[in-house]
C-alpha cells in the first residue's frame, strides 16, 4: 500500500515538474515572438489542454482514476522544485534555442523572396505579354 502510493506520489511529482517544464517554454515563445492577445489566448488554450490531458491521463493510469489529496500535495512540489531548482536554466535555453530559430527563419524567408520576387516579375510580364498579344488579335 506505501509502496503503491509512493509510487504516485513520484509519479505526479515528475507531472507536476513537466508541466512546469511546458509552462516555461510557452512563456519563452511568447516573450520571443510578440503576439496580439488573440494568440496568447490559444497558445495559453493549447497550454491548458497538454497539461489537462496530462493530469487527467495520468490519474487514470497510476491512481486507477481515484483523486488523493496527496497527488496535488505532489504536483505542487514538482512545480516549486522546478521553480527552485532549473526553472531559471530552462528558461535561458528555451530563450536562446527560440531566438536562433526566430532568426533562422527570418533568414530563410529573407533568402526565399528574393528568388519568389524574379519569379513574380517574370510571370506579371509573361502575363502581361499574354494580354497585349489576345488585344492586338
Amino acid at each position: 500500500m506505501i509502496y503503491s502510493q509512493s509510487k504516485i506520489f513520484l509519479a505526479f511529482f515528475i507531472l507536476g515538474i513537466l508541466s512546469a517544464f511546458i509552462f516555461d517554454f510557452f512563456r519563452a515563445l511568447r516573450k520571443t515572438i510578440k503576439t496580439n492577445n488573440f494568440i496568447t489566448y490559444i497558445e495559453d488554450l493549447i497550454f491548458f489542454i497538454i497539461v489537462g490531458v496530462m493530469f487527467l491521463k495520468s490519474i487514470i493510469i497510476f491512481s486507477s482514476g481515484e483523486i488523493r489529496f496527496y497527488i496535488f500535495i505532489a504536483i505542487i512540489f514538482g512545480i516549486l522544485t522546478y521553480i527552485l531548482t532549473i526553472g531559471n536554466l530552462c528558461a535561458i535555453i528555451f530563450k536562446v534555442i527560440l531566438n536562433f530559430l526566430k532568426k533562422f527563419i527570418l533568414c530563410f524567408i529573407r533568402i526565399i523572396k528574393i528568388p519568389l520576387k524574379i519569379f513574380i516579375n517574370i510571370s506579371q510580364k509573361i502575363r502581361f505579354e499574354k494580354i497585349k498579344m489576345k488585344n492586338k488579335s
